[in-house]
Formats: structure tokens, C-alpha cells, sequence
């Protein structure tokens, strides 16, 4: 199982190294003034994060990510003490949810959770527990995507002016629109997490189909 953690932490990072250069190389529409050349780029920045909390962007979407799995798939981890994809899309929402709602807007956190959805994000993972907690994968599905519909929501009240600003509960005073990339940024790298689980189930079962039966091997 050591080596199987350490496979996976291996792919993990490959996995990120990936996804960072894509994002970087990526042609965010965002108003830049380029060098001396004084050229500028005018954009909607609504339209920007509306793009970049999923309507447009490729990595912003983990319920796109993990459409078609089956309820086994969703719970499987390569150990028990891995989270599992739907680990992932929950604590996508928990955070985008905390960040928005109770950094940006000033809810207080314990309005917003209910005690059970801590698991996402101050508890240590077990499998067992957490399915335990969660039996139904809707129940989670479900609020990720009225979080992320909430989200869009707060963009499309924000005016250019607002994205500069720096809410009073806003973590380490960070502005509204550094909040939301962060964010972005969060959900991307979670993403890259949750490809990387489905890459190894594919590897689990190709190994398995590609392992000697053992009747063939002449066992009895």
C-alpha cells in the first residue's frame, strides 16, 4: 500500500504541473495594460468569472468531472485513508461556498453548514466514515450545484467597481476578485485530484483484466 501512496503522489503532482501550465497559458480575458506599449484589453468581468466558475472554463466543473461513474466508483480510493472523488466534489463546494458566503458576504459560517459537512474540510478522512456520513451521493451533487448556481448569483450582482474592494470579513484582506481566483484556483487544482483517481481506477481495472486466471495457471 506504501507503494500504491506513493504512485499516486507521484501522478498527483504530474497531474498539477499539468493543469498550472494550462491555466497559465490560457487566454484569461481580464483588463491588462501590456509594457510601455500602453495596450489594453477591455473585458466584462462578470463575464470573466462567470467563465471562470465554469461556464467556459474546462477545470471549474466537478460535477461535469464526474458524470457517468457509478456509486462505486464515486467512494473508491486507492487506500483508505485517501479521499475518494466524491470527497472532492464536496469540499469544491464547501470551499467555494465558505468563500463567497462567509468571506465575501459576511454569513457566519455555522448559518451556512450544517455540523455533518465539516468532513469536507477540519476532519481527517476515512473512507468508512465518510460514506457513513454521506450514503447518498445526490445529497452531495445536489448542493455543489446550488452552491456553484449561488455563486454565479453574487457575479452577476457585482459591479466593475466592487471587484477592488475588500469585504471586512474577508480572509487576510484579500479583495473580492482575489478571493474569487482563489477560488478558481482551489476548485482547478481539486479537479486535477479527482482525474487523477479516475486515471487509477482505469489502471486498477486494466491490471486486473490483464492478470493470469488463476484456474489457467493450474491451480484447482
Amino acid at each position: 500500500m506504501r507503494g500504491r501512496s506513493r504512485c499516486y503522489e507521484l501522478l498527483e503532482r504530474s497531474l498539477i504541473a499539468e493543469r498550472f501550465e494550462r491555466l497559465v497559458s490560457e487566454r484569461m480575458q481580464l483588463r491588462r495594460t501590456f509594457g510601455s506599449e500602453g495596450i489594453e484589453m477591455d473585458i466584462d468581468l462578470n463575464d470573466a468569472f462567470h467563465w471562470a466558475f465554469g461556464r467556459g472554463f474546462w477545470y471549474a466543473d466537478p460535477l461535469t468531472e464526474v458524470k457517468g461513474l457509478s456509486e462505486e466508483q464515486l467512494y473508491w480510493s486507492p487506500a483508505p485513508d485517501i479521499q475518494c472523488v466524491l470527497w472532492h466534489v464536496g469540499h469544491i463546494g464547501h470551499r467555494e461556498c465558505y468563500h463567497i458566503q462567509c468571506m465575501l458576504k459576511g454569513r457566519d459560517e455555522k448559518e451556512v453548514f450544517p455540523d455533518k459537512w465539516g468532513i469536507f474540510f477540519d476532519c481527517p478522512y476515512e473512507a468508512v466514515r465518510f460514506r457513513d456520513t454521506f450514503p447518498d451521493p445526490g445529497e452531495i451533487t445536489d448542493w455543489v450545484r446550488s452552491v456553484r448556481a449561488s455563486s454565479h448569483e453574487f457575479i452577476c450582482e457585482l459591479k466593475s467597481t466592487d471587484y477592488n474592494s475588500v469585504p471586512r470579513s474577508s480572509f487576510e484582506g484579500g479583495s473580492i476578485a482575489r478571493v474569487l481566483m482563489q477560488t478558481v484556483g482551489h476548485t482547478g487544482l481539486h479537479i486535477g485530484r479527482i482525474q487523477l483517481l479516475r486515471r487509477l481506477m482505469r489502471n486498477e481495472k486494466a491490471e486486473q483484466e490483464d492478470a493470469p486466471d488463476s484456474k489457467a495457471a493450474g491451480d484447482p
